[in-house]
């Protein structure tokens, strides 16, 4: 029985020992996933291959298949840190690959943009996003550097140290790091030419993601360097100028002023005794 006991405790510690290894390994191999993988989202579902550009954001009734997606986008995006998006988002993709026609490549792709916030505002999430946690959404206009149609986000936090507000002016500069779900169309607030009365449709990338990063507001449109360095100077060499045409030109008549006295003193008078006289 001694034996037998000692070969059962000799067979359990080796099975241990093999237990721990297994576990040391996995948790190893799961330290070492990156980024990018823990936080791609998974496109192989049937109803994500239904998402269509060109179209508004459609709801359940509209699309059902287009409304799974994006609820699962959402969802997605707000089960991670601001932070963990911008580390494993996409720099390589610009805001012109998204109205090409290539743009389906980078579908649920997790990608980094930066520009100037104009517009945040809060919006209602669905039933389905309540039911599963997600209380609030927000909805924010966001200009890239240099370029005049903007990218919307729906965002599942609002960025912190600002509030919603319908216009920012100054804007402030921010970074965002989202999924990229759409090429959708909206109305703008632009009258339409054709059709009095109506607005005029635009385009935008609807991008998915947690939040914001924002840093301080600033001049939107480059007046700071007008007024702190380009103006200053061109004040200071017209003040110089002036002072210049000034001298010069004071200069100038003291010298004819003087000519003057020196011409006028070698005049002959004519009322000097032999100098002409007044004929009869």
């Amino acid at each position: 029985m001694d034996a037998r006991n000692q070969v059962w405790r000799s067979f359990r510690v080796q099975v241990s020992f093999v237990i721990l290894v297994a576990l040391s390994w996995s948790s190893i191999g799961l330290a070492q996933v990156p980024p990018q993988t823990a936080t791609a989202f998974d496109k192989d579902r049937r109803f994500v291959q239904n998402v269509k550009d060109l179209t508004p954001l459609r709801g359940e009734a509209d699309d059902h298949d287009e409304y799974d997606a994006y609820n699962e986008l959402v969802l997605h995006a707000n089960k991670f840190t601001v932070s963990d998006l911008h580390d494993a988002a996409r720099l390589d993709v610009s805001y012109g690959d998204l109205f090409a026609k290539s743009r389906a490549d980078y579908r649920f792709e997790l990608i980094q943009f930066s520009g100037r916030l104009k517009r945040l505002k809060k919006i209602e999430p669905n039933n389905y996003l309540k039911e599963n946690g997600v209380t609030e959404l927000y909805e924010a206009w966001i200009f890239p550097a240099n370029g005049t149609d903007p990218l919307c986000w729906i965002l599942t936090e609002k960025p912190a140290g600002i509030e919603p507000r319908e216009e920012y002016n100054p804007s402030y500069p921010v970074k965002g790091s989202g999924y990229f779900f759409k090429l959708f169309e909206y109305q703008s607030k632009e009258p339409s030419e054709k059709t009095k009365g109506n607005f005029l449709t635009r385009r935008a990338p609807l991008m998915v993601s947690k939040s914001l990063t924002v840093g301080p507001a600033g001049d939107n449109d480059g007046g700071g360097p007008w007024r702190e360095v380009f103006l200053p100077v061109l004040l200071t060499s017209m003040c110089l100028f002036t002072f210049f045409v000034f001298g010069v030109t004071w200069y100038f008549r003291r010298g004819d002023r003087r000519s003057i006295r020196i011409l006028e003193s070698k005049k002959a008078n004519p009322f000097q005794q032999g100098g002409n006289e007044i004929p009869d």
